[in-house]
């Protein structure tokens, strides 16, 4: 839904606003209190749909679009 979206990408544009530099799956994983696979898809499915970027083969590369 839109509604998990919005919640990814405010959770990946805090945590870049506080760190300086993107989360990685297992980051965003333990802050929404869900297993990493689950991240794992949710991340894949904004991917597709241009919600957010990540750079291929790149460590913390998970941006808000």
């Amino acid at each position: 839904s839109s509604a998990a979206s919005d919640v990814y990408k405010r959770q990946i544009k805090g945590f870049i606003e506080k760190n300086g530099y993107s989360p990685t799956i297992a980051e965003l994983a333990t802050a929404a209190g869900v297993n990493g696979n689950a991240v794992a898809e949710r991340v894949a499915r904004l991917l597709l749909k241009g919600a957010i970027t990540k750079t291929p083969r790149i460590a913390r590369s998970i941006r808000p679009a």
